[in-house]
């Protein structure tokens, strides 16, 4: 009966463990997908600025 119990009782701290775990790599992938989304944007960020700056110079190059 003691025994039933000791190993009862490590089946579910295993248990709650790997839920923690489960849900705490859910919790980094989402972080991560962020991260990625937010990268994308400011490369287009970046991106958009390159465009303008390009557009200046050939402004400025073709006015002189």
């Amino acid at each position: 009966m003691g025994r039933r119990k000791v190993t009862f009782k490590r089946i579910t701290t295993l248990k709650y463990i790997n839920l923690i775990e489960t849900a705490y790599f859910f919790g980094a992938e989402s972080r991560i997908s962020d991260g990625i989304h937010k990268k994308d944007k400011v490369e287009s960020k970046a991106a958009r600025t390159e465009k303008l700056q390009a557009e200046l110079f050939k402004s400025s190059f073709l006015s002189n």
